[in-house]
């Protein structure tokens, strides 16, 4: 046990016990001690002791005392304590001496001072002795109450090493019962699927806690289990994961329908909107326009009744961040959900049911499992940006786009009814809306939507040719009349027909040049552009494509089905009949330019420039094809006339009336123009004539250059009436028609007639004179002339000589062929008298046709 010590007045430590060894060093420690004692007390000095009272002497005798008593009682008690109250009773006396002797040098001259320090000593000592009887007391009871300290802090010091050994052992349990409470703590949030938070707690059990009592077995146990049990954790998390995708995949149906709804709700609200402000109709839906009208904005599909719970998901992506798997754990998640994405398109999807009607029950379940499916994918990516990029959410939704897509192409033409169509156009929009307001871009589907108004184009195509052809059964060829003005305005308002005022100021009924095949055919063309522009509402098409489809619609419907069907008419041998189609196809060509003019208004990509349709030139053709047709009847009818044809080239006799077949063929020809042909338009009319009489002109003209050479005076007499009087007939026709160069179809034979009636045929070799008068007549043509009058001029001579011998000029046989040709003096002979036989002969024509005329 350490020596104790104790502390004097003056901050010194003594000490209470020592070794044998030390006390030297003690003694001198005590001397030191009681002279310093000595020299720090100042000597009490009376100089007048009477004029002080007792008391205060006795005051400060008595304070004096206890200060050094006070002072010398540590000195005195460490003496006694080290058996040294000799030496200290001997450094006393020393320093008594001392003392003396200093008092004896103070006092040299003055004793009272000394007497009164005597007296004062006198004090001490007996002060001394109580002292020292007191400091013997104190001793022994200091000794004994020692000896109790040092009992006392034996049992301290072994209580507190208990204590400390119990503090340990608790924090020792507290640790343990820690530990097994975490653990136990790790399998009820494991029980309770909380997976997270117990892999939170058995990293934290890992990390701290087992540290702490890592000596112990059961930890150790524990330890090596942390493994078994995170992968525990991960495998259930996968597990819970699978269940959620698949409870997920359940709910997409179910989704997919809560949106399809939202989305016709607010169509309905824009569409009310729009009929209470007009002005927002060219707006469609989903337009900014429209979705600034919105109540709710564009996150109304976070407001669906039916909510996904996405915790079990965040705890995932929080298990596999903590283990440091997020990246694996970020495939898995993608390859599960191609693996389901792979499942909601069928490989084959039918659009009829088990009796083979149309149905689109599974083209709905499946575009709303799609929209479900991809907006919970796009849910998750603004979520958990890192789990699912923004472009595999794009990926997935186009991989869908295409797959649906080529499912429904592959299906639509086995759909049979237009009503079907509409139905999934109608799906088709609202899905389309859903995935836009998703942030989806559906440009890929709108492929879908083309190939949806190619399919509805197809079946209003199908009712207009059906309606088309029962309009072309039903069409009798003939001019509409129309008996009321509400009809007859209609007509016009809806058939492109501009009447003349003329014919707006006639009275009821009014005869309408076409037949009416053209209205109806009209009307069934706009209800076909209505139905059309009908179907593309507010839906988002690639108008381009759909503008080409559209327009290529409309050409090949007015192509193969108007004009075809109307060309196959042409075959008829109705001539009325063909007649009316000519004038029809006239308006239906003007009803092509009408129709593309209206597309190049309403275009519908928004493109500049003007529509071309192959129609108007298809028409075109056909009304050539038709005027073509006309002219190969009306010249078989002609030819059929022209083939009664029989002049007598040898004949003696002038007839007073021109042929029968040409006043047949003339009466005919008078008969089909103011029936038939009176309803042509002008310019076809012209054509029509010109044609036929340029074919009766060159027909008749060709009667005479094939006639044989055998040719009399008489015949060329009948054939110039028959020139007269066809002439005639063209001219009162050209005049009606106002039409000038009708005339001209028969100016080559008039030119061929006055060639060989001329005076001098030889006129026809002055250049100037043939250029003026035979400007037509081709020199083959007069060479054939010159030879058949060279012949009359033959036959005439010999007619001159049987007069002369007195034979009977019918006797006599006609010259041979190679007969020379007359002398110059017999042809002026002969000329005179042909000159003469003519001028008989157009006398008695004159006279003829004077009293026909009458």
């Amino acid at each position: 046990m350490p020596p104790e010590s104790v502390e004097n007045g003056n901050g010194v430590a003594l000490a209470a016990e020592s070794s044998p060894g030390d006390q030297q060093e003690t003694l001198s420690d005590l001397s030191l001690h009681l002279q310093q004692l000595l020299l720090s007390s100042d000597p009490m000095v009376y100089k007048n002791p009477s004029s002080r009272g007792a008391n205060s002497s006795s005051l400060q005798s008595d304070a004096s005392t206890d200060d050094y008593l006070e002072q010398l009682a540590p000195i005195l008690s460490s003496a006694l304590k080290n058996d040294s109250t000799a030496e200290l009773q001997e450094t006393l006396e020393a320093a008594t001496k001392e003392k003396d002797r200093e008092i004896d040098a103070i006092c040299s001259g003055d004793h009272n001072e000394y007497m009164a320090s005597v007296q004062q000593l006198g004090q001490v000592t007996k002060e001394s002795e109580l002292l020292k009887s007191k400091i013997l007391d104190l001793n022994s009871r200091l000794g004994h109450a020692g000896k109790q300290l040092i009992e006392k802090k034996k049992e301290l010091i072994q209580t507190r090493r208990v204590k400390t050994n119990v503090e340990a052992a608790i924090e020792s349990v507290s640790a343990c019962l820690q530990v097994l409470n975490l653990t136990n703590n790790v399998h009820e949030l494991l029980q309770e699927k909380r997976k997270f938070a117990a892999l939170k707690s058995l990293d934290d059990l890992q990390n701290v806690h087992l540290k702490e009592v890592a000596s112990f077995g059961f930890a150790q146990l524990i330890n090596k289990s942390v493994p078994a049990l995170t992968k525990m954790i991960t495998k259930d998390t996968l597990a819970d994961l699978d269940a959620w995708l698949a409870e997920s995949q359940k709910m997409n149906g179910t989704i997919g329908r809560e949106s399809f709804d939202a989305i016709e709700q607010l169509r309905d609200e824009w569409r009310q909107r729009v009929a209470k402000n007009p002005q927002l109709a060219p707006y469609k839906f989903n337009s900014p326009v429209e979705k600034a009208y919105r109540e709710i904005g564009n996150e109304f599909l976070y407001h669906q009744k039916t909510q996904i719970n996405f915790s079990t998901l965040y705890e995932c992506v929080l298990v596999h961040n903590s283990i440091g798997k997020a990246e694996e754990f970020r495939h898995h998640f993608e390859t599960d959900r191609k693996i389901q994405r792979d499942y909601i398109v069928p490989q084959s999807l039918s659009l009829k049911d088990a009796n083979g009607q149309d149905e689109t029950a599974q083209f709905e379940s499946v575009i709303r499992n799609i929209a479900g499916f991809c907006i919970t994918d796009r849910m998750i990516s603004r979520k958990l940006p890192y789990l699912r990029p923004t472009r595999e959410v794009e990926d997935i939704w186009e991989s869908l786009c295409q797959k649906l897509n080529s499912v429904v192409e592959s299906q639509l033409k086995h759909v049979s009814s237009i009503e079907t169509v509409r139905k999934i156009k109608a799906l088709t929009g609202t899905f389309i809306h859903a995935m836009q307001n998703s942030g989806y871009d559906t440009s890929s589907i709108e492929g879908m939507l083309l190939s949806l108004f190619k399919r509805y184009s197809t079946f209003l195509r199908k009712e207009f040719d059906k309606n088309f052809n029962q309009t072309v059964m039903e069409d009798d060829y003939m001019p509409m009349t129309v008996n009321r003005p509400e009809l007859y305005k209609q007509i016009v308002d809806l058939a492109w027909y501009h009447p003349s005022k003329e014919e707006l100021e006639a009275e009821f009924p009014r005869s309408l040049p076409f037949s009416q095949i053209y209205p109806l055919t009209c009307a069934e063309i706009m209800t076909f552009l209505n139905y059309h522009h009908s179907f593309l509402d507010d839906l988002p098409y690639d108008l381009g494509r759909i503008e080409e489809a559209l327009v290529s619609a409309v050409d090949d419907m007015l192509i193969k089905t108007v004009c075809q069907s109307l060309e196959n008419r042409l075959k008829s041998t109705t001539r009325e009949q063909i007649v009316q189609i000519l004038i029809n196809l006239e308006y239906f060509e003007i009803a092509a330019e009408e129709v593309a003019k209206l597309l190049s208004r309403e275009r519908i990509s928004g493109k500049r420039g003007d529509v071309k349709l192959e129609a108007t030139s298809a028409f075109n053709r056909a009304r050539k094809r038709a005027e073509q047709r006309i002219f190969e009847l009306l010249n078989s009818v002609v030819d059929d006339f022209l083939d009664l044809a029989d002049y007598d080239w040898h004949t003696t006799t002038v007839h007073d009336m021109p042929s029968s077949y040409l006043q047949d063929m003339v009466s005919f020809l008078k008969t089909l123009v103011s029936s038939t042909l009176v309803n042509l338009p002008q310019s076809v009319k012209s054509f029509v004539y010109f044609d036929a009489f340029d074919h009766i002109a060159s027909s008749v003209l060709k009667f005479l250059l094939e006639a044989s050479e055998h040719v009399t005076v008489e015949a060329l007499a009948n054939f110039y009436n028959d020139v007269r009087f066809l002439e005639k007939f063209v001219n009162d026709i050209a005049e009606d028609a106002n039409d000038v160069s009708l005339t001209t179809t028969v100016t080559e034979l008039r030119e061929c007639v006055n060639l060989i009636t001329s005076d001098d045929m030889t006129e026809y070799n002055i250049t100037s004179v043939r250029m003026k008068k035979y400007n037509r007549v081709k020199p083959e043509t007069a060479q054939i002339l010159f030879s058949k009058v060279a012949y009359a001029r033959s036959l005439h001579q010999q007619q001159q000589a049987a007069q002369q011998a007195g034979t009977d000029s019918k006797t006599s046989s006609p010259r041979p062929p190679n007969t020379p040709e007359p002398n110059t003096s017999s042809s002026s002979k002969f000329m005179k008298y042909y000159r003469s036989s003519w001028e008989k002969i157009n006398e008695r024509l004159d006279k003829l046709e004077q009293n026909r005329i009458a």
